[in-house]
């Protein structure tokens, strides 16, 4: 976002903001916690599974996720 709001391609613009809904959609659980990764087939984008390397279990909650997801909201 910063790069396109800086002079650089407009189109980084949409890309930030398809992240980003991206990353609402799919990494969020509807407790509000979240996974650590997700897996993406690079070919087709599509989504192969959740997962969470530094957490107890995959669908378990992860104290630095939970509070970055919190500071990112706060921003």
């Amino acid at each position: 976002m910063w790069v396109a709001q800086h002079g650089g391609d407009a189109k980084l613009r949409k890309i930030a903001i398809a992240h980003s809904n991206s990353t609402l959609e799919r990494h969020f659980r509807p407790d509000g916690s979240s996974y650590h990764v997700l897996d993406y087939d690079p070919a087709t984008s599509k989504l192969i599974r959740k997962l969470t390397w530094q957490g107890a279990a995959d669908e378990s909650a992860w104290s630095r996720g939970q509070s970055y997801g919190v500071f990112m909201g706060s921003l």
